[in-house]
């Protein structure tokens, strides 16, 4: 009890740059949401990316707001590709499918809430239904004989304000419906924000791992430890979506989530006990 207590005490207490000096690492050990689950695993080799753009009543996406969305998206990938290099990941690539993209996907409606451990569609399963894909292993199979991708995920872009977040695998059950890995992002946020290459970005890499770096209201964190998490990568992709992700930085905490480093430091315990990806 008092060797636990001494390192959280140690941690809060700890100056920004002794977190690059740290010499208690371990053999990488995969302790994510999805340890070996669904559809995508580490962020390395190929990738396979399903877009699924969505809509319901007479609110649909018009063609300039699609391919905004799209442009959006490959100024994220290419600030992944960027990044990778500077973590020294070689071999990493990205393809694209659209579905949705000359008529919309139609939904009966579109769930809103700002609470989405409340929010009940399975959105991959609902929107490839929608599309015409009923069987969804079926479906994951033919894709993973076609692409041979290391990692398949889907992106649902909906025709709604509500709040963006990612449904990821809880198990390695090919029928299980969340085995193919997805996030919903949508065209507004609550705050009247519209989509951002920082959101479809941080919405992706939730599905290989990555860890929210805030507070809130749905997932419990130390505030003590995200307040010093937060000055330590303040620019993290995994903090803040809606400002310019030129600014924004793979840290050291996050490449290790999704698989670019095998550098594991004791204080990362403090962020691995959330039980919700969004």
């Amino acid at each position: 009890m008092m060797a636990k207590l001494f390192f959280i005490l140690f941690f809060i207490a700890v100056p920004r740059f002794i977190f690059s000096q740290i010499s208690n690492q371990y053999l990488y050990h995969d302790t994510r949401e999805n340890p070996a689950y669904g559809s995508a695993k580490k962020l390395l080799g190929s990738t396979y990316i399903i877009n699924c753009f969505v809509s319901a009543d007479r609110k649909g996406w018009n063609m300039a707001d699609k391919n905004y969305v799209l442009r959006l998206q490959n100024e994220g990938l290419g600030w992944i590709q960027w990044h990778a290099n500077k973590w020294g990941i070689s071999g990493l690539s990205f393809d694209t499918y659209n579905i949705g993209f000359d008529t919309d996907i139609k939904l009966n409606e579109i769930e809103r809430t700002e609470d989405f451990t409340k929010m009940k569609t399975q959105w991959v399963t609902t929107v490839l239904h929608a599309a015409g894909y009923n069987n969804i292993p079926a479906f994951y199979d033919s894709v993973k004989a076609a692409t041979k991708a290391d990692n398949i995920v889907v992106m649902v872009f909906a025709k709604r304000e509500s709040r963006s977040h990612a449904q990821a695998s809880g198990t390695n059950n090919v029928n299980n419906e969340r085995f193919l890995e997805g996030s919903v992002v949508f065209s507004q946020a609550y705050n009247g924000y519209p989509v951002t290459a920082g959101v479809i970005l941080h919405e992706m890499l939730h599905l290989f791992g990555a860890k929210d770096i805030y507070e809130d209201k749905q997932v419990y964190r130390d505030p003590e430890a995200l307040e010093k998490m937060k000055s330590v990568f303040p620019n993290s992709i995994m903090l803040e979506t809606y400002t310019d992700i030129a600014h924004k930085q793979m840290e050291q905490f996050t490449a290790w989530c999704i698989g670019w480093t095998n550098s594991y430091y004791g204080w990362y315990d403090l962020f691995m006990h959330n039980t919700v990806i969004k």
